[in-house]
């Protein structure tokens, strides 16, 4: 097989791109990733800014018996894990919630604030395995109404649609079975994170990928595919160069990659579908003695009216143009502490607009957030922080190439988890995975690592291996 030859070609180096090449690698295939950025891990990074380390903004690793251990032991990675006891401290006007790593605790919680027994028994069951015989989930239009219907309490309302920020989609728009699955496992499943920090799993997958005898080519963003005969022989690069395999894996945004494919009329229909929203973050770094302030979690949810739901569902619908970002509902994210400091993230739900208008409004959305922030918990990050920068959707942009922004790919509507890009592209020698892929998924990293899972068991049974 030429240097040029492959039998695999990986078309991005996320989570999704490192998993499935480890896959195929591992059984002995010839496997190239090809990653547009000069790191691996997509939006599981790490950057460095006047000496400090900060991580992109992943606040917990949920998924992980699921997921994550079972890629662990199956590729033989060495890694070390750690779990927070409070995985979210939510802080509503009118009381302060907290979120266990173990369920049996976050049902004693809520007992203490005053939520029925019964309510607490009907979250139970819908979190249990066999939901399915509880209640049917697609006879709900949307997340919302199916909340609406199961509890009647609307402290826990309050508290099952703030986590479902974690989606990206507001609960009127969002797939019951999608939030079902999330909630599930967000609930019973979460509040792990890596010590060494979020790079760390992309970094040790690349090192196997790498021992596997994989190949990975950074900043090497492809173009587009050669195609011939309605099936795909390579890849074309920026800067030229070209490359063969038989099979390709799309493990990237989806809409850059169909632009020069044969069905002319599937780049418009993509472009009339909704992306998840995008955000707007604020990274800073606090001394360690700031940290002690506040209790030890994975996010702190400060929110600051009891119209989330409405705002949150605006800003998405595109409803108020003048409004970017939602500053109804701040996420504060903690990576792990460094010997004398920490760095932490105030995210919130944004728009993709035009980089004219963010600019005019950067400055004063980061005033307003920290505002928010030090009312909520006594902490002046302005005065107290040794570094500060903000990153609007733009960034995102950048950095994953995510169409608009988005934080988690297309949004996960009833409509849209039905819609399959790999059966409207009619070349079968092209695979999608990544959380770019539609269907009944919990989102995140889990569902990164799931796609990859199926893509390359397909192309194992398709390769008889």
């Amino acid at each position: 097989m030429g240097v040029n030859k492959f039998d695999i070609i990986i078309i991005g180096g996320g989570i999704a791109g490192l998993v499935c090449g480890n896959l195929l690698a591992k059984i002995g295939l010839k496997v190239l990733i090809c990653e547009k950025n000069h790191y691996v891990g997509g939006c599981c990074c790490s950057f460095i800014r006047k000496g400090y380390k900060l991580e992109s903004g992943i606040h917990t690793i949920e998924g992980y018996r699921s997921h994550i251990n079972r890629l662990i032991e199956e590729l033989e990675l060495k890694i070390e894990v750690a779990r927070r006891e409070v995985t979210d401290i939510i802080i509503l006007p009118q009381q302060e919630v907290k979120i266990y790593s173990e369920f049996v605790r976050t049902k004693e919680f809520f007992r203490q604030i005053g939520i029925d027994k019964d309510e607490i028994e009907k979250l139970e069951s819908l979190l249990s395995a066999d939901w399915r015989k509880v209640i049917d989930l697609n006879s709900f239009k949307s997340a919302k109404e199916l909340i609406q219907h199961f509890f009647r309490d609307d402290n826990l309302r309050e508290i099952l649609c703030i986590l479902a920020r974690n989606i990206a989609t507001p609960m009127q728009y969002l797939s019951p079975v999608n939030y079902t699955i999330f909630l599930k496992q967000y609930l019973t499943d979460n509040g792990y994170y890596f010590p060494e920090g979020i790079d760390k799993f992309p970094s040790i997958l690349q090192k196997q990928f790498k021992k596997n005898g994989g190949v990975l080519r950074l900043k090497a963003q492809v173009i587009n595919f050669i195609i011939e005969n309605n099936k795909a022989k390579g890849v074309r690069l920026a800067n030229g160069e070209e490359f063969f395999a038989e099979r390709f894996i799309v493990a990237a945004d989806h809409f850059d990659m169909v632009r020069n494919l044969p069905d002319k009329n599937l780049e418009n229909d993509l472009e009339k579908l909704k992306t998840t929203l995008s955000v707007f973050i604020i990274y800073f770094i606090l001394p360690n003695r700031v940290r002690n302030k506040i209790e030890e979690t994975n996010a702190l949810w400060i929110v600051s009216n009891f119209n989330t739901e409405e705002n949150f569902a605006s800003l998405f619908a595109g409803l108020d143009k003048k409004a970017l970002y939602d500053n109804s509902v701040i996420m504060v994210g903690f990576m792990p502490k460094k010997e004398d400091y920490f760095g932490a993230y105030c995210i919130s739900s944004a728009q993709f607009a035009s980089k004219v208008q963010w600019e005019k409004v950067r400055s004063i959305y980061k005033e307003e957030i920290l505002k928010i922030v030090k009312k909520a918990t006594g902490i002046n990050i302005e005065k107290e922080a040794l570094f500060i920068e903000t990153a609007t959707p733009h960034t995102l942009y950048k950095f994953t190439n995510n169409y608009r922004g988005a934080l988690h790919g297309w949004a996960p509507t009833p409509a849209q988890i039905k819609f399959s890009i790999a059966n409207r592209v009619k070349i079968n020698n092209i695979y999608f995975t990544g959380h770019w892929v539609t269907g009944y998924s919990q989102g995140g990293i889990p569902w990164a690592i799931e796609t990859a899972r199926r893509t390359a068991e397909r192309i194992m049974r398709e390769n008889g291996s």
